[in-house]
């Protein structure tokens, strides 16, 4: 999901903001996000859009996939 993720990043920049949390090195990150917390799977991806979790994908990504998720 890395190449995916990072293509994903450069191409939607100015339109998203990508937060990867390690929950084993980056607890207290990981922390905020706790309220969007959805299941016990890792990777997970959680679009977050005016404050409410409206999307959720377990699993690696394609970049399409992602590009699908945050469409309006």
């Amino acid at each position: 999901m890395a190449p995916a993720l990072a293509q994903f990043e450069r191409t939607y920049k100015d339109k998203v903001q990508i937060v990867e949390i390690n929950l084993d090195e980056n607890k207290p990150e990981a922390q905020q996000y706790q309220r969007y917390k959805t299941s016990q799977y890792i990777p997970e991806t959680v679009v977050i859009r005016d404050g409410k979790a409206v999307a959720v994908k377990v699993g690696g990504l394609s970049l399409q996939q992602l590009v699908e998720l945050v469409k309006p």
